[in-house]
Protein backbone atom coordinates (compact mmCIF):
# COMPACT_ATOMS: atom_id res chain seq x y z
CA UNK A 1 0.00 0.00 0.00
CA UNK A 2 2.69 2.37 1.41
CA UNK A 3 4.42 1.91 -2.32
CA UNK A 4 1.83 2.15 -4.07
CA UNK A 5 0.97 5.56 -2.49
CA UNK A 6 4.49 6.74 -2.60
CA UNK A 7 4.80 5.76 -6.90
CA UNK A 8 1.14 7.88 -7.44
CA UNK A 9 2.60 10.81 -5.35
CA UNK A 10 5.48 10.17 -7.86
CA UNK A 11 3.50 10.97 -10.74
CA UNK A 12 1.99 13.18 -9.28
CA UNK A 13 4.56 15.63 -8.62
CA UNK A 14 6.10 14.69 -12.33
CA UNK A 15 2.31 15.68 -13.81
CA UNK A 16 2.31 19.14 -11.61
CA UNK A 17 5.12 19.68 -13.22
CA UNK A 18 4.24 19.13 -16.47
CA UNK A 19 0.91 20.78 -16.29
CA UNK A 20 2.87 23.98 -15.06
CA UNK A 21 4.99 23.87 -18.04
CA UNK A 22 1.75 23.36 -20.23
CA UNK A 23 3.64 20.12 -21.33
CA UNK A 24 0.59 17.78 -20.49
CA UNK A 25 -2.20 17.94 -22.55
CA UNK A 26 -5.87 17.01 -20.91
CA UNK A 27 -7.35 14.70 -23.91
CA UNK A 28 -11.08 14.83 -24.36
CA UNK A 29 -11.27 11.12 -23.11
CA UNK A 30 -10.09 12.04 -20.08
CA UNK A 31 -12.92 14.34 -19.40
CA UNK A 32 -15.55 11.33 -20.39
CA UNK A 33 -17.92 10.66 -17.38
CA UNK A 34 -15.95 9.76 -13.72
CA UNK A 35 -13.85 6.83 -15.28
CA UNK A 36 -13.97 3.86 -17.32
CA UNK A 37 -14.23 2.96 -21.00
CA UNK A 38 -17.55 1.90 -21.72
CA UNK A 39 -16.92 -2.36 -22.15
CA UNK A 40 -18.80 -4.60 -20.04
CA UNK A 41 -15.02 -5.36 -17.73
CA UNK A 42 -14.78 -1.50 -17.21
CA UNK A 43 -17.89 0.48 -17.98
CA UNK A 44 -18.48 3.67 -17.63
CA UNK A 45 -18.96 5.51 -14.08
CA UNK A 46 -22.12 7.52 -13.70
CA UNK A 47 -21.11 9.04 -10.13
CA UNK A 48 -22.61 12.90 -10.40
CA UNK A 49 -25.10 14.46 -12.17
CA UNK A 50 -22.78 16.29 -14.83
CA UNK A 51 -22.01 12.59 -15.64
CA UNK A 52 -25.60 11.89 -16.71
CA UNK A 53 -26.56 15.26 -18.76
CA UNK A 54 -23.26 14.04 -20.43
CA UNK A 55 -24.97 10.57 -21.03
CA UNK A 56 -27.76 12.87 -22.09
CA UNK A 57 -25.65 15.15 -24.66
CA UNK A 58 -23.74 12.33 -25.72
CA UNK A 59 -27.06 10.58 -26.68
CA UNK A 60 -27.82 12.78 -28.84
CA UNK A 61 -25.05 13.95 -30.54
CA UNK A 62 -22.85 12.60 -33.89
CA UNK A 63 -20.96 10.01 -31.64
CA UNK A 64 -24.62 8.56 -29.90
CA UNK A 65 -24.05 5.24 -31.33
CA UNK A 66 -20.77 4.58 -29.52
CA UNK A 67 -22.50 5.55 -25.70
CA UNK A 68 -26.20 4.59 -26.69
CA UNK A 69 -24.44 0.94 -27.07
CA UNK A 70 -22.03 1.38 -24.41
CA UNK A 71 -21.65 -0.19 -20.72
CA UNK A 72 -22.79 2.24 -17.57
CA UNK A 73 -22.22 1.57 -13.87
CA UNK A 74 -23.65 4.18 -11.26
CA UNK A 75 -21.28 4.37 -8.58
CA UNK A 76 -23.38 7.06 -6.03
CA UNK A 77 -26.55 8.21 -5.22
CA UNK A 78 -27.34 11.14 -7.43
CA UNK A 79 -30.10 14.64 -7.13
CA UNK A 80 -30.64 16.10 -10.40
CA UNK A 81 -32.67 18.73 -8.83
CA UNK A 82 -32.87 22.01 -11.10
CA UNK A 83 -30.98 20.51 -13.77
CA UNK A 84 -32.89 20.78 -16.71
CA UNK A 85 -29.99 19.59 -19.25
CA UNK A 86 -30.53 16.38 -18.52
CA UNK A 87 -33.16 15.59 -21.39
CA UNK A 88 -33.13 11.79 -20.25
CA UNK A 89 -31.15 9.31 -22.39
CA UNK A 90 -32.10 10.11 -25.64
CA UNK A 91 -31.89 7.71 -29.30
CA UNK A 92 -32.18 3.80 -28.93
CA UNK A 93 -30.51 2.46 -26.00
CA UNK A 94 -28.87 -0.83 -26.93
CA UNK A 95 -26.33 -1.40 -23.87
CA UNK A 96 -26.00 -2.24 -20.08
CA UNK A 97 -26.89 0.44 -17.51
CA UNK A 98 -26.30 -1.20 -13.99
CA UNK A 99 -27.40 1.09 -11.07
CA UNK A 100 -24.96 -0.20 -8.20
CA UNK A 101 -28.12 -0.32 -5.92
CA UNK A 102 -28.35 3.52 -6.30
CA UNK A 103 -31.08 6.27 -6.84
CA UNK A 104 -31.39 8.76 -8.87
CA UNK A 105 -34.34 11.73 -7.93
CA UNK A 106 -35.68 14.57 -9.17
CA UNK A 107 -35.38 13.63 -12.16
CA UNK A 108 -37.32 16.04 -14.65
CA UNK A 109 -37.46 15.27 -18.69
CA UNK A 110 -40.07 17.24 -20.94
CA UNK A 111 -39.56 16.25 -24.56
CA UNK A 112 -42.93 18.70 -25.78
CA UNK A 113 -40.25 20.84 -28.08
CA UNK A 114 -38.98 18.04 -29.86
CA UNK A 115 -41.07 15.46 -29.54
CA UNK A 116 -40.60 11.38 -29.38
CA UNK A 117 -40.61 9.06 -26.58
CA UNK A 118 -39.63 10.02 -23.09
CA UNK A 119 -38.79 7.95 -20.27
CA UNK A 120 -35.22 8.19 -18.19
CA UNK A 121 -34.00 6.24 -21.47
CA UNK A 122 -36.20 7.31 -24.37
CA UNK A 123 -36.10 3.81 -25.68
CA UNK A 124 -34.12 0.11 -25.21
CA UNK A 125 -33.32 -2.23 -27.64
CA UNK A 126 -32.52 -5.83 -26.17
CA UNK A 127 -30.86 -3.64 -23.75
CA UNK A 128 -29.82 -4.49 -20.02
CA UNK A 129 -31.42 -2.43 -17.00
CA UNK A 130 -30.64 -3.67 -13.41
CA UNK A 131 -30.21 -2.39 -9.64
CA UNK A 132 -31.48 1.04 -10.74
CA UNK A 133 -33.75 3.00 -8.29
CA UNK A 134 -35.61 6.54 -9.47
CA UNK A 135 -37.40 8.33 -7.43
CA UNK A 136 -39.35 11.90 -8.25
CA UNK A 137 -39.87 11.83 -11.68
CA UNK A 138 -41.84 14.29 -14.13
CA UNK A 139 -42.42 13.40 -17.59
CA UNK A 140 -44.18 15.99 -19.74
CA UNK A 141 -44.33 15.15 -23.64
CA UNK A 142 -46.61 13.90 -26.47
CA UNK A 143 -45.46 10.17 -27.52
CA UNK A 144 -44.94 6.84 -25.46
CA UNK A 145 -44.02 7.70 -22.02
CA UNK A 146 -42.32 5.58 -18.85
CA UNK A 147 -40.04 6.26 -15.90
CA UNK A 148 -37.86 3.76 -16.85
CA UNK A 149 -38.64 3.73 -20.60
CA UNK A 150 -40.48 5.17 -22.96
CA UNK A 151 -40.28 1.88 -25.25
CA UNK A 152 -38.65 -1.42 -24.60
CA UNK A 153 -38.21 -2.87 -27.81
CA UNK A 154 -36.61 -6.40 -28.44
CA UNK A 155 -34.75 -8.65 -25.95
CA UNK A 156 -34.43 -5.78 -23.44
CA UNK A 157 -34.31 -6.86 -19.69
CA UNK A 158 -35.28 -5.49 -16.65
CA UNK A 159 -34.33 -6.05 -13.23
CA UNK A 160 -34.28 -5.15 -9.65
CA UNK A 161 -35.46 -1.54 -10.63
CA UNK A 162 -38.31 0.97 -8.83
CA UNK A 163 -40.05 4.02 -9.75
CA UNK A 164 -41.33 5.49 -6.67
CA UNK A 165 -42.76 8.99 -7.13
CA UNK A 166 -43.86 9.73 -11.01
CA UNK A 167 -45.81 12.16 -12.70
CA UNK A 168 -46.52 12.02 -16.32
CA UNK A 169 -47.87 15.20 -18.56
CA UNK A 170 -49.41 13.65 -21.91
CA UNK A 171 -50.96 16.18 -24.00
CA UNK A 172 -52.35 13.79 -27.12
CA UNK A 173 -54.26 11.77 -24.73
CA UNK A 174 -53.00 8.00 -25.66
CA UNK A 175 -52.65 5.42 -24.07
CA UNK A 176 -48.78 4.90 -24.19
CA UNK A 177 -47.81 6.09 -20.77
CA UNK A 178 -47.18 4.16 -17.37
CA UNK A 179 -44.45 4.40 -14.43
CA UNK A 180 -42.40 1.85 -15.53
CA UNK A 181 -42.29 1.20 -19.55
CA UNK A 182 -44.60 3.24 -21.98
CA UNK A 183 -44.96 0.82 -24.57
CA UNK A 184 -44.18 -2.98 -24.81
CA UNK A 185 -46.19 -4.81 -27.45
CA UNK A 186 -45.27 -7.35 -29.30
CA UNK A 187 -41.93 -7.82 -27.79
CA UNK A 188 -39.51 -10.01 -26.07
CA UNK A 189 -39.43 -7.98 -22.82
CA UNK A 190 -38.09 -9.60 -19.47
CA UNK A 191 -38.78 -7.74 -16.32
CA UNK A 192 -38.29 -8.97 -12.82
CA UNK A 193 -38.31 -7.94 -9.91
CA UNK A 194 -39.60 -4.06 -9.83
CA UNK A 195 -41.79 -1.84 -8.99
CA UNK A 196 -43.93 1.33 -8.89
CA UNK A 197 -45.19 3.32 -5.94
CA UNK A 198 -46.58 7.10 -5.31
CA UNK A 199 -47.57 7.38 -8.74
CA UNK A 200 -49.20 11.07 -8.37
CA UNK A 201 -50.90 10.79 -12.71
CA UNK A 202 -54.41 9.20 -12.59
CA UNK A 203 -55.42 7.41 -15.94
CA UNK A 204 -51.90 5.69 -16.14
CA UNK A 205 -50.68 2.03 -15.79
CA UNK A 206 -48.72 0.93 -13.27
CA UNK A 207 -46.50 -1.05 -15.25
CA UNK A 208 -47.29 -0.98 -19.12
CA UNK A 209 -48.85 1.53 -21.10
CA UNK A 210 -50.08 -0.83 -23.65
CA UNK A 211 -51.38 -4.58 -23.73
CA UNK A 212 -48.37 -7.25 -22.88
CA UNK A 213 -47.35 -9.48 -25.45
CA UNK A 214 -49.98 -10.71 -27.77
CA UNK A 215 -50.18 -13.26 -30.53
CA UNK A 216 -46.84 -14.33 -30.20
CA UNK A 217 -45.42 -12.58 -27.78
CA UNK A 218 -42.50 -14.16 -25.70
CA UNK A 219 -42.85 -11.28 -22.73
CA UNK A 220 -41.79 -12.39 -19.42
CA UNK A 221 -43.24 -10.63 -16.55
CA UNK A 222 -42.07 -12.02 -12.77
CA UNK A 223 -42.22 -10.56 -9.16
CA UNK A 224 -43.65 -7.38 -10.21
CA UNK A 225 -46.10 -5.06 -8.24
CA UNK A 226 -47.45 -1.36 -8.28
CA UNK A 227 -49.73 0.58 -6.25
CA UNK A 228 -51.39 1.50 -9.27
CA UNK A 229 -53.42 -0.32 -12.12
CA UNK A 230 -51.69 -3.65 -13.37
CA UNK A 231 -54.11 -4.68 -16.08
CA UNK A 232 -52.77 -4.43 -19.07
CA UNK A 233 -50.08 -6.52 -17.91
CA UNK A 234 -52.29 -9.89 -17.98
CA UNK A 235 -53.43 -10.17 -21.47
CA UNK A 236 -51.33 -11.65 -24.27
CA UNK A 237 -49.39 -14.61 -24.09
CA UNK A 238 -45.70 -14.74 -22.25
CA UNK A 239 -45.24 -15.40 -19.24
CA UNK A 240 -46.80 -13.50 -16.09
CA UNK A 241 -46.29 -14.83 -12.22
CA UNK A 242 -46.70 -13.14 -9.11
CA UNK A 243 -47.53 -9.27 -10.56
CA UNK A 244 -49.68 -7.92 -7.58
CA UNK A 245 -51.71 -4.64 -7.45
CA UNK A 246 -50.91 -3.37 -3.82
CA UNK A 247 -52.02 -0.36 -2.45
CA UNK A 248 -51.82 -0.42 1.54
CA UNK A 249 -49.75 -3.59 2.48
CA UNK A 250 -48.74 -6.58 1.46
CA UNK A 251 -50.21 -9.85 2.21
CA UNK A 252 -48.34 -12.23 3.33
CA UNK A 253 -48.76 -14.75 0.21
CA UNK A 254 -47.96 -11.62 -1.46
CA UNK A 255 -44.46 -11.14 0.02
CA UNK A 256 -43.97 -15.42 -0.32
CA UNK A 257 -44.33 -14.51 -4.53
CA UNK A 258 -42.50 -11.36 -4.63
CA UNK A 259 -39.77 -14.15 -3.30
CA UNK A 260 -36.06 -13.01 -1.95
CA UNK A 261 -35.55 -9.76 -4.21
CA UNK A 262 -38.17 -8.15 -1.59
CA UNK A 263 -37.84 -7.47 1.61
CA UNK A 264 -40.36 -5.38 4.41
CA UNK A 265 -39.94 -1.84 4.20
CA UNK A 266 -38.52 -1.71 8.23
CA UNK A 267 -36.96 2.06 7.60
CA UNK A 268 -39.92 3.32 6.19
CA UNK A 269 -38.80 4.56 2.94
CA UNK A 270 -41.80 3.55 0.76
CA UNK A 271 -44.63 3.83 3.20
CA UNK A 272 -44.66 0.49 4.35
CA UNK A 273 -45.08 -1.03 1.00
CA UNK A 274 -42.14 -3.31 -0.08
CA UNK A 275 -38.86 -2.49 -1.24
CA UNK A 276 -36.20 -4.35 -2.98
CA UNK A 277 -33.69 -6.39 -0.94
CA UNK A 278 -30.63 -3.61 -2.11
CA UNK A 279 -32.66 -0.76 -0.96
CA UNK A 280 -32.85 -2.13 2.45
CA UNK A 281 -29.54 -3.23 2.78
CA UNK A 282 -28.47 0.42 1.31
CA UNK A 283 -30.64 2.91 3.95
CA UNK A 284 -29.96 0.25 6.83
CA UNK A 285 -26.21 0.59 6.60
CA UNK A 286 -23.75 3.47 7.23
CA UNK A 287 -23.87 5.37 4.00
CA UNK A 288 -20.18 5.53 2.54
CA UNK A 289 -19.16 9.51 2.46
CA UNK A 290 -19.73 11.46 -0.77
CA UNK A 291 -16.47 11.19 -2.30
CA UNK A 292 -15.61 15.26 -3.50
CA UNK A 293 -11.62 14.72 -3.92
CA UNK A 294 -11.27 12.26 -6.93
CA UNK A 295 -12.75 11.03 -10.08
CA UNK A 296 -14.79 8.78 -7.93
CA UNK A 297 -14.94 5.87 -5.31
CA UNK A 298 -15.38 6.37 -1.58
CA UNK A 299 -11.76 5.06 -0.60
CA UNK A 300 -12.78 1.03 0.12
CA UNK A 301 -11.57 -1.94 -1.41
CA UNK A 302 -14.68 -2.35 -3.25
CA UNK A 303 -15.41 0.88 -4.39
CA UNK A 304 -11.45 2.78 -4.37
CA UNK A 305 -10.83 6.41 -4.96
CA UNK A 306 -10.68 6.38 -9.02
CA UNK A 307 -7.75 8.22 -10.32
CA UNK A 308 -8.55 9.32 -13.96
CA UNK A 309 -6.52 12.98 -14.81
CA UNK A 310 -3.73 14.71 -13.79
CA UNK A 311 -5.95 16.84 -11.21
CA UNK A 312 -6.56 13.71 -9.21
CA UNK A 313 -2.89 12.65 -8.81
CA UNK A 314 -2.50 16.71 -7.82
CA UNK A 315 -4.83 16.48 -4.94
CA UNK A 316 -3.76 13.19 -3.82
CA UNK A 317 -0.21 14.88 -3.88
CA UNK A 318 -1.31 17.88 -1.60
CA UNK A 319 -3.89 15.17 0.36
CA UNK A 320 -0.97 13.04 1.54
CA UNK A 321 1.36 16.18 2.73
CA UNK A 322 -1.67 17.93 4.07
CA UNK A 323 -3.68 17.70 8.06
CA UNK A 324 -5.65 14.51 7.00
CA UNK A 325 -2.78 13.09 5.23
CA UNK A 326 -3.60 9.65 7.70
CA UNK A 327 -7.56 9.80 6.06
CA UNK A 328 -6.16 9.08 2.78
CA UNK A 329 -3.11 7.35 3.35
CA UNK A 330 -4.86 4.15 4.43
CA UNK A 331 -7.36 4.37 1.25
CA UNK A 332 -7.42 2.34 -2.01
CA UNK A 333 -6.80 4.30 -5.34
CA UNK A 334 -7.44 3.17 -8.98
CA UNK A 335 -5.82 4.25 -11.32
Amino acid sequence: MRKELKRLIAIAVIATLAIVEGLLPISAEETVFSGGAGTAENPYLISTADDLIQLSTLSQSSEAATYLGASYKVTANIDLKNNSSFQGVRGDFKGTFDGGCHVIKNVTVDTTSIGGRTGFFNATINATIEKLGLENITLVGTGEMGGITGRALGTTKIDNCFVRGITITHTDGTNNKAALIGNESLQQLTITNCYSSNIKTTGIQGISGTNWGGQGSEYTARNIYSTYSVDKITKGGGTYENVYSITTSATAEQMTGLGSAFAEDVNGINGGLPVLAWEKASSGGEEEPENTEFSGGVGTAENPYLISTAEDLVKLSALSLGESAADYNGKHYKV
